[in-house]
């Protein structure tokens, strides 16, 4: 029997699988760079704090402030009050993530190059992307967001990734059966998000691998 093995899947060539008719990307970590380690260190410095106190405090309240539950200010004071550090003046705090942010993430155009050819090739592309208010601000000056048909942010939707109602909510905006959708992200817990809802789940780790990774589900990129 003629097998593929991709991400941890099995996908089995005999079988006739349902055409790929979407294709849907993350921003953060596959877009763009992503250096989380040079962040916390950042924000680990700006804060009094050490990187792993401060990483767990920020996966604590991260869905809210991602999920649009809770502000850039009520977030800081959550995870402050957790760490048992002195609140810094609301000004800082509104650009502490955001001056962070841009010191250590840059576009890949190789994969803007993609989502285009994509698109020439009649597939739909669309994005879902975990990100905050004052995130979104910055990121819409990067020329991305406009590359892409469907765009969906966790903070206005209220899903957020890995929860199944992120790629759900992308696979509706796309008017995309889920089996029909193929999602790219480079955490591994929101690839098995993906393939726990249906979706096509691949774990980007380089362009090239990407490449090859569609075209083993029989998408054209060229």
């Amino acid at each position: 029997k003629s097998m593929i093995f991709i991400q941890q899947k099995w996908y089995d060539l005999s079988m006739k699988s349902p055409e790929i008719t979407a294709i849907g990307f993350d921003l953060g970590g596959v877009m763009i760079t992503s250096n989380q380690a040079q962040l916390y260190e950042y924000l680990s410095g700006a804060l009094g704090t050490d990187t792993i106190s401060l990483a767990l405090a920020i996966d604590h309240h991260r869905d809210d402030l991602e999920g649009g539950r809770i502000g850039i200010i009520k977030f800081w004071n959550r995870v402050c009050k957790e760490l048992g550090v002195k609140t810094p003046y609301p000004k800082l705090l509104r650009g502490l993530w955001t001056h962070g942010f841009l010191k250590q993430t840059k576009k890949r155009p190789e994969l803007i190059k993609l989502v285009e050819r994509l698109k020439a090739n009649g597939y739909k592309v669309g994005m879902f992307t975990n990100i905050s208010r004052p995130v979104d601000r910055l990121d819409r000056g990067r020329g991305i967001f406009e590359h892409f048909e469907v765009v969906l942010k966790s903070y206005k939707v209220g899903q957020v990734k890995p929860r199944p109602g992120a790629y759900q909510a992308l696979a509706a905006a796309m008017a995309t059966p889920v089996e029909q959708l193929v999602f790219i992200d480079d955490l591994p817990s929101n690839v098995q998000g993906a393939n726990d809802a249906g979706v096509h789940g691949i774990q980007f780790t380089s362009s090239d691998q990407l490449i090859a990774d569609l075209q083993a589900l029989g998408i054209k990129t060229d």
